[in-house]
């Protein structure tokens, strides 16, 4: 097992008024085992709980103290009127009730034109009052939302949270008193988390899910209201079977393959992968080490966003993260679409008999090649093989295929169009009804 890689998780609120749930959104094949819980109100279970946090493993910590104080108090009208007029419109993302999954980009990565462009989003985006976006949830029928709304910001002077300023008084003081804090920074001390980066109030339909996805940080899920399904996959299966998306991609952190709609055909590793599974129930405070996938929808959540802190990431977290570190190195030397082809190279050690070392260009690509290897080498140790490494990224993260998006590259026409027909477009209407 390993420590830091973003799993996939399967967020679904379970109704208690029969009972029973919607059925789990992934292969039955890959959940092999159940994400350990230990009952921390009591010294033996929180004992016991520590014994596996200090190796970076994900757990569970039922009848946690941390949020109970806002079990009752956190309802969704309550938050639809205690979040304040001063907070801005939230970011919605929203699909079709069919799909009912949001798969979320990075506009900073989809520029037009860029090698990895995604034209039309698998998942659109709204903006909307935090109140509007409540309203949508009881009234809508065909379609699914949710939202990530930050309500705490880290302070790196003495790693503590403040509530942001737009949010309204109330729920100010809901996170400064209501959430205990005591306990989390014990916490913190005992098992060598980082400092607080943020928080964020996660909020989603019943049964909606978001895919397969790591974080590049540590995150505590401390479960508010409903019941959430998660099934959590460890960094181990990041170069192994979740093919995950270049970081250069929109969807970076995402895995390609669909775990609602698994093709082992078009990912044969696929079969491979196993997973951990939970039900989380109000209370329950489920950590998630860096880069372990998490799907996190359907009900109301806190996310704590922490920082690396003193612990030691095992050897799979270390691939991800020192792959992840050479792919963005190498793009910004060679741009996005010939890391593959580089990263190939250095595998093969072809590189001297396609560089010219006599030319600047030449050394510094030398050099390039040359710092892939040491960083391989420092990261993960002097035995390591840098070529499976270096292979393992380019077959299963950059032999990047394109199944559901548009590939097709738009046609640029050139204008023409003399001074007169640019002034007087309705003058020659004839001429652009015949083109």
């Amino acid at each position: 097992m390993t420590t830091d890689l973003a799993v996939r998780t399967d967020t679904v609120i379970i109704p208690p008024a029969n009972g029973r749930g919607h059925a789990p959104r992934y292969p039955k094949w890959i959940a092999t085992a159940d994400i350990e819980k230990f009952d921390v109100s009591e010294a033996r279970g929180y004992n016991a709980a520590w014994e596996v946090l200090r190796t970076c493993q994900p757990a569970v910590m039922s009848k946690s103290p941390l949020v109970q104080k806002l079990l009752e108090r956190w309802t969704l009208p309550y938050l639809a009127s205690a979040f304040g007029l001063r907070r801005g419109n939230v970011e919605v993302p929203s699909s079709e009730e069919k799909s009912s999954a949001y798969l979320e980009h990075d506009d900073s990565k989809n520029v037009f034109g860029s090698f990895y462009h995604v034209r039309e989003p698998a998942t659109q985006r709204l903006q909307m009052k935090f109140s509007e976006f409540v309203d949508c949830l009881s009234s809508w029928k065909t379609r699914k939302a949710f939202v990530r709304a930050p309500v705490m910001m880290g302070r790196s002077i003495d790693n503590s949270a403040q509530p942001c300023e737009d949010l309204g008084p109330g729920l100010q003081d809901d996170l400064r008193n209501c959430i205990d804090w005591q306990w989390l920074e014990e916490s913190q001390h005992i098992h060598k988390w980082g400092g607080i980066r943020g928080v964020s109030l996660e909020v989603g339909s019943s049964n909606g899910l978001q895919p397969a996805r790591y974080h590049t940080h540590d995150r505590l899920l401390a479960q508010v209201a409903g019941r959430r399904r998660v099934l959590l996959i460890s960094p181990e299966y990041a170069h192994r079977g979740m093919y995950a998306f270049p970081i250069h991609h929109p969807y970076d952190g995402y895995a390609m393959p669909d775990l609602d709609r698994p093709d082992t055909g078009a990912w044969p590793l696929l079969r491979r992968v196993q997973g951990l599974t939970a039900v989380l129930h109000p209370g329950d405070a489920l950590f998630v080490p860096a880069y372990w996938r998490d799907l996190d929808t359907g009900s109301t959540c806190l996310a704590f966003e922490m920082g690396q802190g003193l612990r030691l990431q095992n050897r799979d977290a270390l691939w991800l993260a020192i792959s992840r570190l050479i792919e963005e190195r190498v793009g910004l030397l060679q741009s996005a679409a010939n890391v593959r082809h580089w990263l190939l190279t250095i595998a093969r050690e072809e590189e001297e008999s396609c560089i010219d070392a006599a030319t600047v260009r030449g050394y510094r690509l030398l050099v390039m090649c040359q710092e892939v290897r040491d960083e391989i080498e420092a990261v993960l140790g002097a035995d390591t093989d840098a070529a499976e490494l270096l292979r393992a990224m380019c077959d299963h993260r950059l032999n990047f295929r394109e199944l559901l998006y548009l590939t097709d590259k738009p046609l640029q026409l050139p204008d023409t169009r003399t001074e007169e027909e640019i002034k007087y477009p309705e003058l020659f209407r004839h001429k652009l009804i015949s083109c």
